[in-house]
């Protein structure tokens, strides 16, 4: 029987660690913000969390657990869209391995924000577009292209949605993305 990698040892208790210092410290507040129906004190407790986060206070697996509950609490209401926005951004700094996640919980966030309230100073529109085109040029060159072409096409619907003047760029990338199919089709026969 094969040991254990340490790695994955190392990285399983240092998550278990955050997890238990997260319940000793955060989790009470949780669970008060939880049990409301407003969604008010879920863009606070988003903005405490991103906070707390960026201070030097924790480790990085305590770090990466509060990031992420910001921005799953930064969701439940507008006014946390930029603590959702920028803890993802710290999230990307202190994890890259998790980088193509991260960039696709960006443009569920920077989708959700454009419809939810547009009025906020939000994202750059035009960044979905960007990160769309980014992020497929990356599962493409992964080659997984269907992947690739979904996230196209999701392009391709914000940007008509929006009159965007990038709509052509992004039908050129699904034109390039579809050759580049037929192509590996013809090439595998």
């Amino acid at each position: 029987q094969d040991a254990p990698d340490p790695v994955v040892t190392e990285a399983e208790a240092a998550r278990e660690a955050a997890e238990a210092a997260y319940k000793e410290k955060f989790f009470e507040d949780e669970r008060n913000v939880r049990g409301t129906r407003v969604t008010n004190d879920d863009a606070e407790f988003a903005q405490r969390l991103y906070t707390e986060a960026s201070s030097d206070e924790y480790d990085a697996a305590l770090s990466r657990l509060l990031l992420e509950k910001a921005y799953t609490f930064g969701l439940r209401d507008k006014r946390g869209y930029q603590a959702a926005y920028d803890s993802l951004d710290k999230l990307l700094e202190l994890d890259v391995s998790r980088q193509y996640e991260i960039i696709e919980m960006r443009l569920a966030l920077m989708e959700k924000w454009k419809d939810d309230a547009p009025e906020l100073t939000d994202p750059d529109p035009e960044a979905v577009i960007d990160t769309c085109l980014e992020l497929s040029q990356a599962w493409g060159a992964a080659g997984d292209h269907d992947r690739a072409m979904k996230l196209l096409n999701r392009a391709n619907r914000y940007a008509m949605r929006i009159d965007s003047p990038r709509k052509n760029d992004v039908r050129d990338a699904i034109t390039d993305l579809t050759r580049m199919r037929k192509t590996l089709e013809k090439i595998a026969e």
